[in-house]
């Protein structure tokens, strides 16, 4: 199975909620509850979570009540992994509205739209390419940031440049990492599960935590998490995926000063499969289970990263942060692959195809690095009390790719009739030598640098909060391509944000919010030699309009959000279909979210999630004109419901089930909307139960999961372009062990 049989051991952290596990490289797993005294001093968890519910968040900057942020603030809490048993981030944030599978880059990759927008995890081929995926507060340098070490998710929505830089105009996604506890808990797991239910795959986790040194003055405190799995592949074709991690986090905590330093060493290795190819206005009619590559065609990916924060406290009204961040991303590929749907032959069923490859020369390395500081001090004139923030960041990036090759084409594929281990060009090319470049000089070179400085002021009379300020930002943008410089200039901007927040009362609040975004066109899309540039080369921007409100119910058990939307996206770069790259496209999306969860008796817990969104391109380049045509993977609709129910007497006790379904609307297939893949709605259906005799005891929890349940076949998604359409994946089976002191 493709990563869905991951397991994960993830010491649960000291929130009173569950926790869950993710596993090394992308799956989260059910984890035993631990209850944790919230009156521990240095809990580094203390009322953040309440089950399902997040209760505070600084996503948006500084941590505040979700009720006091004038913005759509979603967190999937470590309870909500633990009911769901995700094993993607795609899974993970299901119960986030308006979130939806983007073009995974052949299953590789963390990408995921939100109100439309794509937001990823950075291509270690396409340096600045992660435009919204972070990891505590800082540009996340995996392909795959959901792993082992993943606690919590958080989603700031909208425009978000002012506080993080470059960014989607749909919002940012905030990976939060495990930190270490103030007392000492334990804990293993293991996993199995398959598609065909013979559980002969299996994966293991630890996470260890604890005290190096406690007094009344401070903690130091280890948190070690580790996991590897090896999944079996659940499309014939497709090459076994492995996933390796070990994470060490040392930190302090005190009252005046708290400061982490987290290492992780990563690496995996993923089929490189972009999906199925399609005929007559639909996915072509072949087994699921087929894949249209080799098995050899393989992602690998490896990861060094170093990060951290210090933050002091001054006094009441003062205090400081700093963040940090050094990473190292090797990424090496083959792929077999076919680009066009004019490669295929469906009288014949044969599929031409031909050997992508870096692997000869080394791969690509990107190297990035981050230093952030920030303040925030808090006074009042008058009748008028002030949060000022402001802060000052650098992030530079580098990707060097000594080479390429490319083969000749391959004929000898029959998607109707597939036999694998065929493939055999006559011949291989060094793309950098055809172009005469000499064997020391790499075919790609991109940098990306940038400094910014932002300040903004929340002023709050009575029950009314408005909040004005901006951000000044210096991006340069360089890439030389087959030995041909596509972008090399210094972009400025100015980045205005204002909102508005009223609290009718202590349990609901009104908000507002205007926002804007921008994102470097570092990238040449398509990369060919015969691209060329028409018109300057100038940033995506989005400016982004929400109002709603928020409000809790039954004693602050239920949180509900409710916004509508309007983001508008500028100098969108696309490829014409004279062949040249142009920043003419407009694109636009509005609608509506809707979010409630939380825990609706003692017995029930609940989580609704729904969007509703029309994302079309509103301005184009007149030889493209795709004006009016729906924007991929950004359907009308998403919607995510479940509720778990926990046996709390009787014989059952210990014992809890959950059930959901998720879906969508009618997706298109490409950007000229050529047709459309068809909605769909999936059933997933968990069991666990916990077994402690004696407090003293360690926790034994067991957990049994049936996704797809109905085995319903659908496609999720598409890489924008017709023969590069998401298989979703058939009935699964998973079985988790865990067990915890």
């Amino acid at each position: 199975m493709n990563r869905r049989i991951t397991i994960a051991l993830l010491l649960a952290s000291g929130s009173p909620a569950a926790y869950a596990q993710t596993v090394g490289g992308g799956g989260s797993l059910a984890l035993p509850e631990i209850v944790i005294d919230t009156g521990v001093k240095f809990d580094p968890n203390a009322g953040k979570f309440n089950g399902a519910i997040g209760e505070t968040s600084d996503v948006a900057g500084i941590n505040k009540p979700i009720l006091d942020i004038p913005r759509s603030v979603y967190v999937v809490t470590p309870q909500t992994l633990q009911q769901q048993m995700p094993q993607s981030l795609a899974e993970a944030v299901e119960s986030i509205p308006g979130t939806f599978i983007g073009q995974t880059n052949g299953g590789n990759s963390d990408f995921i739209t939100i109100k439309g927008f794509q937001v990823s995890t950075t291509d270690a081929f396409l340096v600045g390419n992660n435009n919204g995926l972070l990891v505590d507060g800082i540009r996340a340098p995996y392909d795959r940031a959901f792993n082992a070490n993943t606690q919590s998710i958080e989603l700031l929505s909208g425009p978000a440049s002012y506080m993080y830089g470059y960014a989607s105009e749909g919002g940012v996604l905030n990976l939060t990492r495990k930190l270490p506890l103030p007392d000492a808990h334990y804990s293993v797991d293991l996993l199995g599960g398959a598609v065909t239910g013979s559980f002969k795959d299996i994966a293991g986790s630890f996470d260890f935590t604890g005290p190096l040194y406690k007094s009344t003055e401070g903690v130091l405190a280890y948190r070690l998490v580790g996991s590897g799995a090896q999944d079996q592949p659940w499309r014939i074709g497709d090459t076994v995926s492995r996933d390796f991690l070990m994470a060490p986090t040392f930190a302090w905590y005190s009252d005046v000063l708290t400061a982490t330093i987290a290492y992780e060493h990563g690496k995996n290795q993923q089929p490189y499969d972009r999906g199925d190819t399609s005929l007559n206005g639909a996915p072509l009619s072949i087994p699921r289970t087929e894949s249209l590559t080799e098995p050899f065609s393989t992602y690998d990916e490896k990861v060094d990263w170093v990060h951290g924060k210090i933050d002091y406290n001054l006094n009441k009204d003062t205090d400081f942060h700093v963040r940090y961040s050094y990473s190292s991303t090797n990424m090496v590929f083959n792929e077999v692959r076919s680009d066009h749907q004019s490669d295929f032959n469906p009288a014949t069923g044969q599929l031409s195809q031909y050997l992508y490859t870096n692997a000869p020369a080394g791969g690509a390395t990107t190297d990035q690095g981050l230093i952030s500081a920030s303040g925030v001090h808090r006074f009042d004139t008058g009748a008028f009390h002030h949060e000022f923030q402001a802060g000052i960041d650098y992030y530079s990036a580098r990707t060097i790719e000594a080479n390429e090759y490319e083969s000749t084409s391959v004929d000898n594929f029959n998607v109707y009739n597939p036999v694998y281990n065929q493939f055999n060009p006559a011949a291989v090319f060094n793309l950098g030598s055809l172009i005469g470049l000499s064997p020391n000089s790499p075919i790609s070179v991109q940098k990306s640098r940038e400094l910014g400085i932002f300040g903004q002021d929340a002023i709050t009379y009575g029950p009314l909060t408005l909040t004005g300020g901006g951000r000044y930002a210096e991006i340069y943008q360089y890439e030389r391509y087959f030995g041909g410089i596509d972008t090399n200039n210094t972009a400025h901007t100015f980045l205005p944000s204002a909102s508005a927040l009223y609290k009718i009362n202590a349990n609901t609040a009104l908000f507002a919010d205007y926002a804007q975004s921008y994102n470097p066109n570092i990238y040449a899309v398509g990369l060919g030699t015969n691209l060329k540039f028409a018109g300057p080369i100038l940033p995506e921007t989005g400016t982004g309009y929400e109002a709603g409100i928020k409000a809790k119910f039954l004693d602050g058990n239920i949180l509900a959000q409710a916004s509508v939307f309007r983001i508008d996206k500028t100098n969108v770069q696309t490829e014409n279909q004279a062949g040249d790259l142009t920043f003419a496209q407009a694109q636009r999306s509005e609608g509506a979210a809707l979010s409630v969860l939380g825990r609706l008796t003692p017995n029930i817990d609940v989580k609704v999630a729904y969007s509703h969104q029309h994302v079309v391109v509103t301005g184009d380049d007149p030889i493209q004109n795709d004006v009016g045509n729906q924007v991929i993977n950004a359907p009308s609709d998403t919607f995510f419901v479940s509720s778990t129910y926990h046996f709390l007497e009787g014989p059952l006790n210990h014992l809890s089930v959950t059930a959901d379904v998720n879906g969508a609307t009618k997706n298109a297939v490409d950007s000229q909307n050529s047709f459309f893949l068809p909605g769909f709605a999936v059933a997933d259906v968990g069991f666990s139960y916990d077994y402690k005799p004696r407090p003293d005891s360690p926790l034994t929890r067991l957990s049994f999961k049936i996704a797809n349940v109905f085995d319903t076949t659908y496609y999720p998604a598409t890489g924008s372009k017709t023969n590069w359409i998401t298989v979703g994946q058939p009935r699964t089976f998973l079985l988790d062990l865990s067990v915890s002191l």
